[in-house]
């Protein structure tokens, strides 16, 4: 009886790993998206999670307005290019924008105008760590 307990348990961890299960967050893939988002636009960007885990959304780098608050969702690409949200925030410079649980799948990040606030075009680079 131990033996077909300890060997199905062996089992459910192999099926477990073949299927991809939960990565490491520090082997997560990490994509850069760097772009200049006008007054009151949305920019979409995609990405793939080749697997479950974690998210993580981080704004790397602004200017011409180092203090700029920008809008972020992530969420399900749709076929006329936008980003149906999951999860959103607003953050700053070196803000975690987003984090939690992702499972495998296509994704999108908007990064949109918060508020309307910006006054001038804004460049920025945003991160994106993913299984």
């Amino acid at each position: 009886m131990r033996f077909c307990l300890a060997a199905a348990v062996g089992i459910a961890a192999l099926v477990a790993a073949s299927c991809g299960g939960v990565t490491d967050p520090s082997k997560n893939t990490v994509d850069t998206f760097t772009s200049t988002l006008q007054v009151g636009a949305v920019n979409v960007h995609q990405f793939n999670a080749a697997n479950s885990g974690e998210i993580s959304v981080i704004i790397k780098a602004l200017s011409p307005v180092t203090n700029a608050v920008l809008g972020v969702i992530y969420g399900l690409p749709q076929s006329d290019g936008s980003c149906a949200a999951i999860n959103g925030n607003a953050g700053s410079l070196s803000s975690v924008v987003i984090s939690g649980a992702i499972v495998k799948g296509s994704y999108c990040l908007a990064v949109y105008d918060y508020f309307s606030a910006l006054s001038v075009p804004e460049n920025y680079t945003i991160t994106v760590s993913h299984p």
